[in-house]
């Protein structure tokens, strides 16, 4: 089965031990079935609205819920979100902003 068919979440992580523990927790907890998994947000423009490598996608499969890192390569979550929500086809869908930092708390 193409999980593209059934997508559910798309995680937005550029380094690969946080995207395998992000992804390991939401199946873990069965809180998702279906992850795709992009390293930058250039590619996860790309994807959500059919451009370069995923021209021709089915645009109307979208997916129930983005989690993008802040800091990310090309564009960062920030311009993602942007794009997103700017829009009409994807601002609908919820996002929820993952980052990690090793600033002090205050």
């Amino acid at each position: 089965m193409n999980t593209l068919l059934n997508l559910e979440v798309i995680l937005l992580e550029d380094n690969l031990s946080d995207a395998e523990l992000a992804i390991h927790s939401l199946k873990k907890n069965k809180l998702v079935n279906n992850i795709l998994h992009l390293q930058d947000g250039e590619e996860a423009i790309d994807f959500m609205f059919g451009r370069g490598s995923y021209a021709g996608l089915d645009l109307n499969n979208k997916p129930c819920l983005i989690l993008p890192d802040l800091k990310m390569p090309r564009l960062s979550g920030i311009e993602v979100l942007r794009m997103l929500k700017y829009d009409t086809r994807t601002k609908n869908i919820p996002v929820v902003v993952l980052t990690s930092s090793k600033e002090n708390r205050i």
